[in-house]
């Protein structure tokens, strides 16, 4: 008679071993998105209140100056360092007077987050010591040039970053889109034009579902394509399209969100909330 091997000795796996490895992993994997999803909840839950925050800081402004920040006429004689020289801040920083229309930015310009009263609505509410972080108030150039990528990345801040991340930012923009909404002054978070540095369709669907109505178009927040290139960022009868495809009031009050989408980043979304002025 042979002697048996080692290998034949061997017992595979029993079904109860082979249960408790994958209870296991199961039990990993669950914790990871369980984790990842209590971030994520607590990034959205901290945007809601980032962007509501300057409803509360520009009232302050307003109150002290009784005028918007960014918006003042005067603003180069209340913040100017000296007489001598009237246009530039304590810092250094030029100053730009408002035209005191009641809004903050405008909605002719190409870029409103290079608009200027968007960048000196953040600078005047530091120098009114409203806010204790330093913007300056001045547009980020490349080769004197307005350059979108340049902010927050050449040494200086020029626009307080979001706490979505994402090299995300928040600006400040006064739009009607074309009549299809009301004239109105909005902190909106996203970079216009671009991918990088915007909100993903999940998660602005996730900020709208738990500060306002769920829906892109309606309410306090609105959402919209950073780049009309990119993945649509809304739906209308299950068709991904952008605001500037819907004419019609029953198309803009009906859109949906463009949940189904095969990965979190392939939509661009800017997400905006009205500011109570």
């Amino acid at each position: 008679m042979y002697p048996v091997s080692y290998l034949e000795k061997q017992k595979a796996f029993s079904l109860i071993e082979i249960s408790i490895v994958l209870v296991i992993i199961g039990l990993i994997i669950a914790g990871i998105v369980g984790g990842q999803q209590l971030i994520e909840n607590s990034k959205t839950t901290s945007t809601i209140v980032e962007i509501g925050h300057y409803d509360a800081l520009s009232a302050n402004f307003k109150s002290k100056y009784k005028v918007l920040p960014g918006d003042d006429l005067n603003l180069q004689t209340k913040f100017r360092a000296s007489e001598n020289d009237p246009a530039v801040d304590k810092d250094g920083n030029e100053l730009h007077n408002g035209n005191n229309d009641g809004f903050i930015g405008d909605n002719n310009s190409d870029n409103p987050a290079l608009e200027q009263e968007s960048l000196s609505f953040f600078q005047t509410l530091y120098l009114s010591k409203i806010l204790e972080k330093n913007y300056t108030g001045q547009i980020p150039t490349t080769d004197s040039e307005p350059d979108i990528t340049k902010i927050n990345k050449d040494g200086v801040q020029h626009y307080p970053t979001s706490k979505l991340g994402n090299d995300s930012f928040l600006y400040i923009r006064t739009d009607d889109f074309d009549n299809k909404f009301e004239k109105q002054t909005r902190v909106s978070i996203g970079v216009p034009s671009a991918t990088k540095g915007s909100v993903s369709t999940r998660i602005a669907k996730k900020i709208d579902k738990k500060g306002d109505d769920d829906n892109p178009l309606t309410g306090k927040i609105i959402t919209m394509d950073a780049n009309t290139a990119q993945a649509k960022c809304l739906s209308s009868n299950g068709t991904p399209t952008s605001l500037d495809d819907l004419t019609t009031y029953e198309e803009i009050t009906t859109a949906t969100y463009n949940v189904n989408i095969s990965t979190k980043n392939e939509s661009a979304c800017i997400i905006m909330k009205n500011l109570n002025l």
